[in-house]
């Protein structure tokens, strides 16, 4: 539930609240807590959430089809997604685009790993036994193709754009200089701008969460699951031994 409500809550804000971090610029004058840090710092939290809750149920969902190094995988695509973060404050600190690009290209990398392990599940048997673990395995490999196919053709190839402009200054910052500079933004309302922001937000913003709560449900009903066959197995041999004790009494 800690990590829906922080991703919930921060999507909330930085829907309010929009910005270009590279570029310096936002919607609203409301002084350092528009600033791209102070922005930033929370969508960093959040995405990191994100990462580990996703991963997480994918790998119980799919350890559960015994796909070889499921675990392995779920952890390589968690740090990617994480270190997807060192790559974005690059970005955000230093205005080069280059850094976004490649941040984005691990988040598009990441959920590619977890694919394969997905789709080799839904081929196995145990992957049928429980519904909602089939509907999440089938679901994943329908959208994930889908995100990828747009990271590829729209998002990085938008920063790759803005980097080889130049926008965001041209120039450079140092990590000193860039933390500084972080702390400001322009007030740019046109719509040339936001125009070219708003695919990527609507869908981070909108889907990001709903994603987030269908996932923490499906989780408490996987985990219920798992504890309703554990106690039914705990009964049983109790249950034996009363059949055994019933029968020995009877011929008695």
């Amino acid at each position: 539930m800690t990590c829906t409500c922080i991703f919930t809550l921060v999507c909330a804000f930085r829907s309010f609240l929009p910005r270009v971090d590279a570029e310096r610029l936002c919607f609203w004058d409301l002084g350092i807590i528009q600033s791209p840090f102070v922005g930033r710092s929370f969508a960093t939290v959040a995405e990191i959430s994100f990462a580990y809750q996703s991963t997480r149920y994918w790998n119980r969902v799919v350890g559960q089809c015994n796909v070889p190094l499921s675990s392995y995988v779920g952890n390589i695509a968690w740090f990617l997604c994480s270190f997807a973060q060192v790559l974005c404050w690059t970005g955000v600190l230093t205005t080069n685009n280059f850094w976004h690009a490649c941040e984005n290209s691990l988040w598009g990398l990441s959920p590619f790993i977890l694919y394969i392990g997905a789709f080799e599940a839904i081929t196995r048997r145990e992957a049928h036994t429980h519904k909602k673990n089939l509907l999440f395995l089938k679901w994943f490999c329908a959208t994930v193709p889908l995100f990828v196919a747009y990271l590829a053709t729209s998002d990085v190839p938008m920063y790759i754009r803005k980097w080889k402009e130049g926008v965001g200054g041209g120039v450079d910052l140092s990590l000193g200089e860039g933390l500084a500079d972080s702390m400001r933004c322009v007030v740019d309302k046109s719509d040339d701008l936001w125009f070219q922001e708003m695919p990527w937000m609507s869908g981070y913003f909108v889907f990001g969460p709903l994603i987030m709560m269908t996932l923490e449900k499906w989780d408490k009903e996987l985990i219920g699951a798992g504890g309703k066959k554990m106690k039914e197995g705990a009964l049983t041999p109790t249950r034996a031994k009363s059949t055994r004790t019933l029968r020995s009494a009877k011929k008695r």
